[in-house]
């Protein structure tokens, strides 16, 4: 589904457990300029409650086209490990 969000839009995600998890509700939203001047957490709060930042749709698609390549699997993955690598990348380095 990645692939149908558009470029500009950011991903909010709730966490369970304080951590992102395959089975969390997620949302994509366009920003507007005056919500990007905005701190992510007042956004978040008013358009996408109970969720947090995540990531940048042409991030997750940065990082998981890159993460195929590195397992050279360049036209998809199986889908378990592709969440998993999502959510990493979002917790750890994001």
């Amino acid at each position: 589904m990645l692939a149908s969000l558009p470029e500009e839009g950011t991903i909010f995600a709730e966490k369970i457990d304080g951590h992102f998890s395959p089975t969390s509700r997620a949302l994509c939203l366009e920003l507007t300029e005056e919500e990007e001047k905005q701190p992510i957490s007042i956004v978040a709060a008013g358009r996408a409650p109970g969720m947090e930042y995540c990531l940048e749709v042409f991030i997750a698609r940065e990082v998981l086209d890159g993460w195929r390549k590195e397992i050279g699997n360049e036209r998809g993955a199986d889908l378990e490990g592709a969440v998993e690598r999502f959510i990493y990348y979002a917790e750890n380095d994001a």
